[in-house]
């Protein structure tokens, strides 16, 4: 094996026996049981249905169900509507659906642990420090935390998405880019070898992972960027740059080819190229710059600083690769590809919201730390910095271990409120159109038209708050061109521009310590006169099968509160000035 700068790593097969093996088992075992008892915990509570901690896996399993029924690639039958970020998520549960409908809403959980073992596999594999024996105590400490304190598997497992997917596939990426770079730690290129069979590994994670999330862009210019600024020459060719150029644009191509395909058949449609829930939630093609400013900047990586050391480490470490110009410097590849990535998802991407948008760079920059440490770190201190990354991860990983914590209470969260709303809309206005701000388990339930006030399934709701111009008028407009007949909506957010004519019948609130949804209050609105009343009787023969403990307030006791609150102000408006007089206006 070709030396490297810093202490000899093992080659593969003189660490202990079995120690891949033994390390994945227990980094799965930690997983799985974590995953267990939180899934096992939330079905207490939900009457044994599983549901998933936050609203947007209803999204996927919606357009799943509605694909493999009536072939519509959206969330009401019929119309078009790219409101999934991962297209190929979504296709992935409209297979398992196909497959097994019986079992639709488990699929997403399943594909998340078996996500994650592949996830832990990888781990296990491609480091030489953390295996597990008699005396390896800091190893131990390590793999039974890295699982929920850093890699965020049994939190990210039971919102039913599909970002632990994307991990599996950006570890791929990253470990085949060093082979093809020639800076494993772990295995040397033979001469004259070149990197053809890893560059094509590179290019089918790449290619697999760009339609699971957007954001692997960022991580096919790293690896371009690293390819260029690391890789070194293949020997018998003279130089590199032809080869670098062609294995450039194969990435490129391999990344770009999904995206493009599936922005064709949008545009085809009469949508944009890319779907509805990256363009509201970013500045592409917005009035509003795609860059934050520096004080955005600092409240992403102040929001998750286990996040924000993965960058800043993976950036360091790449600098000091460029500096050596020369494969001396291990996994140097994977670092820039990792550091470009990092920057682009803090930059120009999402973090938070239940730790997902950037949980792939945290757990690539957990196993970056592992393929290095022998670098660093003397042999006979390896059990302490192992030990020592345990305690930082948790130290820095307060979100998470919250998140996991509150696991099963999200689940039940959604259950009491997103949920129970779908039931109540199926059964009370099946073949009729409504408005909601939850898209998930509404449409996936709800037999009829819907009307997104959000912007995730209404084409109309995005140009509009895009463009600024989602208000009364704009409001009122939409709802009366769609015979929209009940909203089912957080109230708050919309209390400056509430459409005229409109009257409260009913509200819900879970009951609960509030944890995912946006409020704790779910409130129902319908045009005054007949459709009120309707709705008002609907909603009182409904909140006698809600789940026990979610509070049902009907359309009297929201004006008998209302008048009480009025007094309450009329009675604090009062005082007295210094003539003893009284005034009790309502200002």
């Amino acid at each position: 094996m070709r030396a490297t700068a810093g202490p000899e790593v093992a080659a593969p097969g003189t660490g202990p026996r079995h120690g891949p093996l033994r390390t994945w088992a227990v980094l799965a075992g930690v997983t799985g049981a974590c995953s267990a008892v939180i899934v096992a915990w939330a079905l207490a509570g939900t009457d044994g249905r599983l549901t998933y901690a936050i609203d947007d896996a209803g999204i996927h399993l919606s357009m799943a169900h509605h694909l493999v029924r009536d072939g519509t690639w959206g969330v009401s039958a019929g119309t078009f509507e790219p409101a999934s970020s991962s297209p190929a998520w979504t296709l992935l549960l409209a297979a398992a659906t196909w497959l097994a409908g019986g079992v639709a809403a488990w699929w997403p959980l399943l594909g998340n642990l078996a996500a994650a073992g592949w996830v832990c596999r990888l781990v296990a594999r491609h480091q030489r420090v953390l295996h597990l024996g008699g005396r390896t105590w800091g190893a131990w400490a390590a793999a039974l935390v890295l699982p929920w304190a850093a890699f965020h598997l049994p939190g990210l497992a039971v919102i039913g998405m599909e970002h632990t997917l994307q991990a599996a596939l950006w570890l791929v990426a990253l470990v085949h880019l060093d082979r093809c770079c020639g800076t494993d730690p772990d295995r040397a290129v033979p001469p004259g070898a070149g990197p053809s069979r890893d560059g094509w590994v590179v290019a089918g994670a790449l290619a697999a992972a760009s339609p699971v999330r957007y954001e692997t862009v960022f991580l096919t210019l790293g690896c371009v960027l690293a390819l260029w600024a690391c890789g070194r020459s293949t020997p018998g060719t003279g130089t590199a740059r032809a080869g670098r150029a062609v294995w450039s644009v194969r990435w490129l191509a391999a990344s770009a080819v999904p995206i493009v395909a599936m922005g064709v058949v949008n545009v085809a449609f009469g949508r944009s190229p890319f779907p509805n829930p990256i363009l509201r939630k970013s500045g592409l093609g917005a009035d509003r710059g795609l860059l934050p400013g520096p004080g955005a900047l600092w409240e992403r990586m102040s929001g998750d600083v286990l996040c924000s050391l993965v960058v800043i480490g993976a950036t360091v470490w790449a600098w000091r690769a460029w500096r050596a110009r020369r494969a001396e410097v291990p996994s140097g590849a994977y670092a820039t590809a990792l550091a470009a990535a990092g920057w682009g998802q803090l930059i120009l991407a999402n973090v938070g919201w239940w730790s997902r948008y950037q949980a792939a760079v945290v757990i690539a920059g957990v196993l970056l730390a592992l393929r290095v440490l022998p670098a660093v770190v003397p042999g006979g201190l390896r059990q302490p910095a192992l030990a020592g990354l345990a305690a930082l991860v948790v130290a820095t990983s307060a979100v998470r271990v919250l998140q996991t914590r509150d696991a099963a209470l999200a689940m039940r969260n959604t259950y009491r409120q997103q949920v129970q709303v779908g039931r109540f809309l199926a059964e009370a206005y099946r073949g009729r159109a409504v408005g909601v701000t939850d898209l998930g388990y509404t449409s996936l339930q709800h037999d009829g038209p819907i009307v997104d006030l959000e912007g995730l399934g209404t084409r109309e709701v995005l140009r509009a708050r895009r463009a600024g111009r989602f208000d009364r008028s704009f409001l009122e407009r939409l709802l009366a061109e769609r015979d929209v007949e009940l909203l089912a909506i957080y109230d708050l957010p919309y209390l400056r521009i509430f459409p005229r004519g409109w009257a409260a019948v009913g509200t819900w609130d879970h009951g609960l310590r509030n944890v995912t949804p946006l409020y704790r209050r779910v409130a129902f609105f319908a045009p005054e006169g007949a459709a009120a009343d309707r709705a008002d009787r609907a909603l009182r023969a409904f909140a006698r099968r809600l789940p026990p403990g979610v509070v049902f307030r009907d359309r009297e006791r929201i004006l008998t509160d209302h008048l009480a609150q009025l007094e309450r102000r009329r009675a604090r408006a009062g005082r007295t000035d210094r003539t003893g007089r009284t005034d009790r206006t309502v200002p």
